[in-house]
């Protein structure tokens, strides 16, 4: 008997092998960046072959299999808030798939999917269980009558038997099968009873029979498979460890981690988090920019730079003062290159923007870190500190929540101040038809008052109030600055400093504004005047 598959290169080869001898096509991983504007990010094993599902396109094979990098790291598809947390959530993964474009359906995929697990695999069937869909009889018919799981194995669900690739696309019913960790990890029951942190997902077989639309739901031109496989977990189980974070796809970028911090892994719990992160993080920023994408404030560059910057601030966290990034590329380079060729090939390229990425960015995160503990001391944080940090010191407000909530604390959305002139304009300041706006009654004051919004208030007009200092002709004060910063002037000098830390030095003057742009154009108008 062959020997089963224990590393990652070796279980990508078996699975390929498996089903090219059952007559489908090997095809290459695709780019992380799809030609499908639905989706952000390749997020599937699918989304290269959606034209063939939906039949835009004639599929120039009949089967197909493929071992596919994706990332999940934005809109529909986003797991970044459960990294590390859990063994079920990555924002970088590899799925092996297997496709039928109208040629085979559920008597074939499903008998295939058990023979794989649990003989290429030598995964124990008593560790195994099996959900369909609340309305899949003839799948749980298969599973039941060809495959011979007992029932109380196969349990229905409802929502979460139901895949879609996005909002718009193909979907169907699905059948999974998931691997019980054991009683450490929580309460049994099955995955739909028990916990979910016991109960992972290893094959989730997906019937595509619709095509969801903007308008609903049509059916596809022939029904079709998408199997989805996460290498990382399949792994997991074929290595009889109990963390994801400890198989060889992930133990070197951990080890990396651990060198790069200077802090040991298995210590403590906040800081074994901070590591997973690291490791896991250091996979989708290398894959990210060797595809082509580029930190920036948009779309794919815009979740780069916060992968980039989460990735950054736990190195922070655990004391680490030195570049921790490039580390990180050069472990997951060393350990996904042979798979991957092009990472190899974009190695320094991606070091180099990873490392001036790390270098921008801790200095705002120093200044930032510091301002933020002090408005957290006092409750939560308000939208208008939020949006200081973020607009003037360039700090993440996503972050500034992430902080926020693991110390319990929210960020509120910042008021909605009124619209000054154009409050004139709103529809219940119009006239009635056939009424003139002075015999409205707009403003009710107390009961059985009426009174004009247009009318004057009796009594003496108001004495024109003296121009002061630091208000320009227009009437305008100028903004205040913000509370956590204030300026302090100096005998010829002007700066800003946190009123936190330094307060009025001694022998200064008492914290005042630079003259603005207004009263230095008044001045040179007056000058100008008086030479003509």
């Amino acid at each position: 008997m062959r020997m089963p598959p224990r590393t990652a290169d070796e279980l990508r080869r078996a699975f390929l092998d498996f089903f090219e001898a059952r007559g489908h096509t090997v095809r290459p991983s695709a780019g992380l960046i799809p030609h499908d504007p639905t989706v952000l990010f390749t997020v599937a094993g699918m989304v290269p072959f959606k034209p063939y599902f939906v039949g835009d396109e004639a599929p120039p094979w009949p089967r197909a299999v493929s071992v596919q990098k994706c990332v999940r790291a934005g809109g529909k598809h986003n797991d970044l808030d459960d990294i590390g947390r859990t063994n079920r959530h990555f924002s970088f993964f590899e799925m092996l798939g297997n496709f039928s474009f109208g040629d085979y359906f559920k008597a074939e995929a499903i008998p295939w999917a058990w023979e794989f697990l649990t003989d290429v695999l030598a995964l124990n069937p008593e560790r195994l269980w099996v959900t369909v869909h609340v309305s899949d009889d003839a799948a749980a018919d298969i599973w039941r009558q060809r495959v011979g799981i007992p029932a109380d194995r196969i349990q229905r669900l409802d929502e979460d038997n139901l895949w879609r690739m996005a909002d718009t696309g193909p979907c169907g019913p699905s059948s999974e099968i998931f691997w019980d960790l054991g009683e450490r990890h929580g309460a049994g029951g099955g995955p739909a009873q028990g916990d979910p942190d016991r109960f992972i997902e290893l094959w989730n077989l997906v019937f595509m029979q619709f095509d969801q639309r903007a308008d609903g739901q049509v059916p596809l031109p022939r029904p079709s498979i998408d199997t989805g496989a996460g290498l990382e977990r399949n792994l997991m189980a074929l290595q009889d460890v109990e963390s994801i974070f400890d198989i060889d796809v992930f133990a070197p970028l951990v080890r990396a981690a651990e060198q790069a911090t200077g802090v040991a892994y298995g210590r403590d719990g906040d800081a074994d988090l901070s590591l997973r992160i690291l490791a896991e993080h250091a996979r989708t920023m290398t894959f990210l920019i060797t595809d082509g994408v580029v930190p920036s404030n948009e779309e794919r560059g815009y979740v780069l730079r916060r992968i980039i910057r989460r990735a950054v601030r736990h190195a922070f966290l655990l004391g680490a003062t030195d570049i921790v990034t490039p580390p990180l590329v050069d472990a997951t380079v060393a350990a996904m290159g042979g798979a991957y060729p092009d990472v190899v090939a974009q190695h320094e390229v991606v070091s180099r923007t990873v490392r001036r990425e790390e270098e921008r960015f801790r200095q705002t995160l120093e200044r930032g870190l510091d301002l933020l503990d002090g408005v957290l001391g006092h409750g939560d944080v308000q939208g208008d500190d939020a949006f200081f940090l973020h607009d003037t010191l360039g700090f993440p407000i996503d972050l500034t929540r992430e902080i926020a909530e693991e110390r319990g604390r929210t960020v509120r959305p910042r008021p909605r101040r009124p619209q000054g002139r154009r409050r004139r304009h709103r529809p219940d300041h119009r006239p009635l038809p056939g009424r003139a706006r002075g015999d409205r009654p707009d403003r009710v004051h107390g009961p059985g008052r009426v009174r004009d919004h247009r009318r004057p208030r009796p009594g003496p007009r108001r004495r024109r109030r003296p121009r002061l200092r630091g208000v320009g002709r227009t009437g305008r004060r100028r903004p205040r600055p913000h509370p956590l910063l204030c300026r302090v002037g100096r005998p010829g000098r002007r700066h800003r400093v946190p009123r936190r830390h330094v307060g009025t030095p001694p022998g200064a003057r008492h914290p005042v504004r630079a003259p603005g742009p207004r009263r230095a154009q008044g001045r040179a108008r007056r000058r100008r005047d008086h030479y003509r």
